[in-house]
């Protein structure tokens, strides 16, 4: 049989796109874990433009290193000397903290960030989620497959959502134009949510707030590129999927502000939003290349 490769994110918007019976193009928005990205990282914060067949990626997390790589995942501290590195705070007493929190392995893994060995590149929102769970001190090891996003979320929906506009403008993320990869995709630039975490925990803010906070702003972010996209891109409607959907925050959150703005949004409901729906979409891309190429059509890959 021949082979057909289909990008993890792509798989991801087109299992929506597929159980929703919709064969035009759309904004997709994918916030998960890990899957690959064609420039060699580890993409997981993603906005795309895509049909079935097809896909551009159109915005992106801003990218921060995975010290360890996988075992980043398992130990979440490295995730958060990671971040701090990226946004230029890794000499900061947060950073000195976390790598005491780490033991032995913490100089290491500073030296594997000043060397970049062994340190690829991530844009996963679920990276960021484990990243900030562990800034907080909600975690220092996962003891299970996004126990750390699970505790940031938990604590979260312990507080009201904050009304302050102070801390709101200093959780807003940036959206910058040009991107590490050279693919023309702009970035969402979450330095400013994690200077934010950093900020309110010297300052002895209460961390339940300052998870609420976080995801807060995430959630706008979000909401404020893809909507960027759709409005450059002249399309109207926007498919969420991903493991970080499981969060009813974020999933709420990116969804009330995408209906507010007047896009039509698409969720998965026969299928789950993690890598569960993954083999469908995959296979619903498939069938849409066959059929392009039957019809003498040539999708983009």
């Amino acid at each position: 049989m021949p082979l057909t490769e289909v990008q993890h994110h792509h798989a991801h918007i087109a299992s929506v796109l597929a159980e929703h019976g919709v064969r035009g193009r759309v904004v997709g928005v994918a916030l998960d874990g890990t899957g690959y990205g064609p420039d060699g990282a580890i993409w997981g914060g993603e906005v795309l433009t895509c049909d079935l067949a097809s896909y551009a990626r159109a915005a992106h997390l801003s990218y921060f290193r995975l010290p360890g790589g996988a075992a980043a995942i398992r130990k979440p501290l490295r995730c958060a000397l990671g971040l701090l590195d990226a946004c230029g705070l890794s000499d900061s007493d947060v950073a000195r903290d976390v790598t005491d929190r780490l033991g032995v392995e913490g100089p290491v893994v500073r030296q594997m960030l000043e060397r970049d060995l062994n340190c690829p590149l991530t844009s996963s929102a679920g990276r960021l989620f484990d990243a900030v769970a562990a800034l907080l001190g909600l975690v220092d090891k996962a003891g299970y497959d996004g126990e750390p996003a699970c505790l940031l979320e938990a604590a979260a929906t312990l507080v009201d959502a904050d009304d302050d506009p102070r801390a709101a403008e200093r959780y807003r993320v940036g959206l910058l134009p040009g991107d590490a990869g050279g693919d023309g995709s702009f970035v969402v630039d979450t330095a400013p949510l994690v200077r934010a975490v950093v900020d309110d925990g010297a300052a002895a803010v209460d961390g339940r707030v300052g998870a609420r906070r976080f995801h807060e702003g995430c959630c706008d972010g979000v909401a404020r590129a893809a909507v960027a996209v759709a409005r450059s891109s002249e399309l109207s409607a926007v498919a969420l999927s991903g493991g970080v959907f499981m969060n009813r925050i974020v999933l709420t959150g990116v969804r009330s502000r995408l209906e507010s703005a007047g896009l039509r949004v698409l969720v998965a409901h026969d299928l789950p939003v993690n890598d569960g729906c993954i083999s469908y979409g995959q296979a619903a891309v498939a069938r849409a290349r066959i059929a392009a190429s039957i019809s003498g059509a040539a999708p983009q890959a």
